[in-house]
């Protein structure tokens, strides 16, 4: 069985107005507040599977690995992410087969906001050299 690595982390996201997706939201902020677009936090579940898989075990795309998302077990939404202070996300590799030179893997993910969980999520992907 391959050895999976344990975590991988960014522990300063910031959140200012420019991210894609938050400059587009319109409407009255009373009703729904200007936040960090959903969409944006499940892209960066994306990044920190990268980050995981370049800092640990050692994937280097100029070696030829590529990861690709296979699925979404599950991505809960726990508040709003604001504007404004930073976010600390983590992944933690939960499980690693190693299958015919392809590696599997399945992350959990969390993010915290000011102490407050804010984001949470399962998720798989496929790392492999083609």
């Amino acid at each position: 069985m391959f050895q999976p690595f344990t975590q991988a982390f960014i522990d300063d996201l910031p959140t200012d107005q420019t991210f894609p997706l938050t400059t587009a939201q319109r409407g009255p902020t009373n009703v729904h507040p200007r936040h960090v677009a959903g969409g944006i936090l499940v892209h960066i579940t994306g990044m920190m599977g990268w980050a995981h898989a370049y800092h640990l075990p050692g994937l280097r795309h100029k070696d030829g690995w590529l990861g690709y998302g296979t699925h979404i077990h599950t991505a809960t939404f726990r508040k709003l992410v604001t504007l404004g202070p930073p976010v600390m996300c983590t992944a933690n590799q939960k499980k690693a087969r190693k299958i015919s030179g392809k590696i599997f893997s399945t992350y959990q993910l969390k993010y915290e906001q000011s102490g407050e969980e804010v984001f949470v999520s399962e998720q798989s992907a496929i790392w492999l050299q083609p």
